[in-house]
């Protein structure tokens, strides 16, 4: 059973333009009235849109925490509260989960007129209800399913960097010079404790990760050795590359995948981590 201090309290669907209240489903007695919550979370949302063109991903108060997504397409807000828990990662998840789950099955009648009448038929909200109930009753199964996940993901965005070095940041000649050098580092730094799970190279360079049981990766260990490798591959870069060009390739090639990745690099803390070994 979850604690009422740093578990989930509350799950909240509002429309984001209309304030409008469409579904909520608490697990502790909260002072919350769902009405008020949805149309003040939504006006903080459309404020901070207003003036800073930014969206509000997380409001922390003494007690209790706000988690928000909003889905502009759909033009809903999906809004999870809990207790003070300190995995501000895993509740992003968690609120990933949620609104895919509504957006899969919904969206095709989802219109922004829609949204603004939208009101769940008694049986469908208890469908949704009972997605909800279950997802949270079992909490240490969706944790095992949020952390394979969160491996997939971040096993992506690093082969992604190490794919972006290696066919942006070398030309073809340094390629075929550190050939050699750069498959015995990913063959070096195996995932697991089972050296047969490293990355492999396809050519022409491009990291490949889909072989490797995900289930069987512990993720912090998983971390280090991917943070290893491209710390090697980045060290690389910089022994056959003048400072200043290095630094070229960095804002020309490095920078847009930062920014094309900024919500899963967000989600999982790593924008300091990653910047800090590209730099």
């Amino acid at each position: 059973m979850i604690s009422k201090e740093d578990g989930i309290r509350g799950f909240y669907i509002a429309g984001w333009k209309s304030g409008k209240h469409i579904f909520s489903r608490t697990w502790w007695e909260t002072e919350y009235d769902p009405m008020l919550l949805s149309s003040l979370m939504t006006s903080l949302e459309m404020m901070a849109l207003n003036l800073t063109s930014e969206q509000v991903n997380l409001i922390a108060l003494e007690n209790s925490r706000f988690f928000f997504k909003l889905d502009k397409e759909s033009q809903l807000l999906f809004i999870l509260t809990t207790g003070l828990s300190k995995s501000t990662a895993k509740y992003y998840a968690y609120l990933d989960y949620l609104s895919k789950y509504f957006l899969e099955h919904y969206r095709p009648v989802l219109t922004e007129s829609t949204v603004s009448a939208l009101v769940l038929e008694e049986q469908t909200e208890k469908r949704i209800a009972t997605i909800v109930d279950t997802f949270v009753d079992h909490w240490e199964k969706a944790e095992k399913n949020l952390i394979e996940v969160k491996v997939q993901d971040v096993l992506e965005i690093y082969s992604l960097f190490f794919s972006t070095i290696i066919m942006k940041c070398l030309d073809e000649q340094t390629r075929r010079s550190y050939w050699s050098y750069i498959t015995q580092v990913l063959q070096d730094n195996p995932l697991s404790t089972n050296s047969a799970d490293s990355l492999l190279m396809v050519l022409p360079g491009i990291v490949n990760y889909e072989e490797l049981g995900v289930s069987s990766l512990e993720y912090e260990f998983m971390l280090k050795r991917l943070n290893k490798i491209l710390r090697s591959l980045v060290v690389l870069a910089k022994q056959v590359h003048s400072p200043e060009h290095y630094q070229s390739m960095f804002f020309q090639h490095i920078v847009p995948m930062i920014q094309l990745e900024h919500q899963r690099l967000k989600t999982y803390q790593l924008n300091d981590l990653l910047v800090m070994h590209l730099l």
